[in-house]
């Protein structure tokens, strides 16, 4: 898989798929291959060209799934692996509204507020956490042929943008219990950054001065804390009640 990009466009190549050519935060362009799987072009067209073209727009993506509460939105951020869509599925099943996973779209209401836009109203897990969570696997879509990852859609899904309260940084650590820390004023901007979705294509379109408002706005009005889980599987409910204290 690679990708071209300049200020106006990104350009997509992945052998087997096709072309995808985003341009101006406006369109998106698909040239497909010959018996390209189109379930593979959907999942690179909701990610990867929409997360270009949300750069292209002046937006905030933060690597983050995202629930509403009564307070607002709190997002859950971390790289790959730490299980936010696990946490969100887990936090969905208890009957909390789902904005978003994967990529968290923040940007500034029209009075300065800021502000997350509703996402594809899907989650995304892997098949271990689909089975541990009680999902069948036969009312789910999967992915990719190749690829062990199914699309769970959950009953509450929100269909506005709504406030940003808080954001989660999930970790993984060694420690045997589930560590809490808020994250100081000085350091939220370079954890926000950490946690941009893909950040080598932002730097690419040169997008970074609206990046930098808006993390930095993010950094001086929204708390940041860091949750660091052990590594075994039943963490995850201790990190629910946690981020469950946050949407009451």
């Amino acid at each position: 898989m690679l990708f071209e990009a300049n200020p106006d466009q990104y350009l997509l190549a992945v052998r087997g798929v096709g072309r995808i050519l985003v341009s101006r935060g406006q369109d998106i362009t698909v040239e497909l291959d010959d018996q390209a799987d189109l379930g593979t072009l959907r999942m690179l067209l909701l990610g990867s060209a929409f997360t270009a073209l949300l750069h292209q727009r002046g937006v905030l993506v933060l690597h983050a799934a995202g629930l509403v509460g009564v307070r607002g939105t709190v997002l859950i951020s971390g790289h790959s692996g730490r299980g936010k869509s696990t946490l969100l599925a887990t936090l969905a099943g208890r009957g909390y509204t789902v904005l978003c996973d994967d990529a968290a779209a923040v940007s500034l209401g029209p009075s300065g507020e800021l502000l997350v836009h509703p996402g594809i109203p899907q989650m995304n897990l892997w098949k271990d956490a689909a089975t541990r969570l009680g999902l069948g696997l036969s009312h789910l879509t999967q992915l990719r042929p190749d690829v062990e990852k199914y699309a769970y859609r959950a009953t509450r899904f929100a269909t506005a943008p709504a406030p940003l309260a808080t954001v989660f940084v999930l970790d993984i650590g060694n420690s045997r219990e589930v560590v809490s820390t808020t994250v100081p004023d000085a350091s939220r901007f370079a954890v926000l950054r950490e946690n941009t979705r893909s950040l080598r294509v932002l730097n690419a379109l040169r997008g970074n001065p609206a990046h930098f408002r808006l993390a930095a706005a993010v950094a001086a009005r929204v708390p940041v804390t860091r949750i660091t889980r052990p590594r075994r599987r039943d963490s995850v409910s201790d990190v629910a009640a946690l981020v469950e204290e946050m949407l009451v």
